[in-house]
């Protein structure tokens, strides 16, 4: 029958990828590919150069976007701390008014009961 199992014939469908075939042996790059190489290489290097240059200047752009962003923050920052400071000392002060024993009624004070 010829069937004994050790027949190479009769692989399965998956082994087939098992198997790499052997790569051909490069051919000696002649004269045009090589000037062709150099100039696709000068190319990339120009517009790689292109591209970082471009690169640079769109980051100055925005450094100098976000530094004025930046300023105006601190500007506000700044104005906030002062009027925070301005509120503490107020707040400091009504709470020593009211901390502080009454006085005698004036005659300016309106609530005042007449004497």
């Amino acid at each position: 029958d010829g069937n004994d199992g050790n027949d190479d014939d009769d692989d399965d469908a998956g082994d087939d990828g098992d198997k790499i075939a052997p790569l051909p042996a490069p051919a000696a790059p002649t004269p045009a590919i090589v000037s062709d190489m150099h100039e696709r290489t000068m190319l990339f290097k120009a517009t790689a150069a292109a591209m970082i240059d471009a690169c640079a200047e769109v980051l100055q752009e925005q450094e100098a976007v976000w530094r004025r962003k930046v300023g105006v923050e601190k500007e506000k920052r700044a104005q906030l701390e002062y009027s925070l400071g301005v509120l503490k000392s107020q707040h400091q002060e009504l709470r020593s008014t009211l901390d502080a024993p009454p006085s005698a009624p004036s005659e300016l004070d309106p609530g005042a009961a007449p004497s």
